[in-house]
């Protein structure tokens, strides 16, 4: 290697997406233009997803041969965008004290790993008609009953990762 290191111009650090996708991204690539670097740091990855990652040593326009991939993954954040369309409604007749919580998942690209549960407040205007629910990443909606008729409540919804709890949903209002 060291007598072949003389016609080695520079690296090309090459990777791509592998997780979250049906199939990995496309390859991208960052220049190391100084043979005798070792080191490259990777920028703007995406977080709580897993990279194939490569080297690939190269003199003009001659390419070596590439290095064994290898696998790393960025670490989680909580999600910093809400649940999608929240929606809020009462269930069975106008008499009813439950009512139906649905949402869809935030943005592939806010979800910052992987999500694990769904947090939602339904808050009353004292603490004492405040009721929170914890459901697992698979369930998009949920029905909380035993509600206080003429109160108004405040629902919020949020995703969660093993990193936290990430940005609440607007908040919306319905009266029981």
């Amino acid at each position: 290697v060291d007598r072949q290191s003389q016609f080695i111009q520079g690296y090309r650090v090459m990777y791509r997406q592998t997780s979250g996708l049906q199939t990995p991204s496309a390859w991208q690539s960052l220049e190391v233009k100084v043979p005798a670097e070792r080191t490259a740091v990777l920028t703007n990855l995406k977080k709580g997803i897993t990279y194939e990652i490569k080297v690939r040593p190269y003199f003009n326009e001659f390419q070596g041969m590439d290095s064994e991939s290898k696998s790393a993954r960025t670490t989680e954040e909580a999600p910093s965008a809400p649940p999608q369309s929240v929606t809020v409604m009462t269930v069975g007749n106008n008499n009813s004290t439950s009512i139906s919580i649905s949402w869809d998942p935030p943005p592939t690209d806010h979800q910052n790993g992987l999500i694990q549960d769904y947090r939602i407040w339904c808050l009353g205007n004292e603490t004492r008609f405040h009721i929170n629910k914890t459901v697992d990443a698979a369930i998009r909606s949920v029905v909380i009953g035993g509600l206080f008729p003429g109160i108004q409540y405040r629902i919020e919804v949020a995703a969660s990762t093993s990193a936290g709890t990430g940005v609440k949903s607007a908040p919306q209002h319905i009266q029981i």
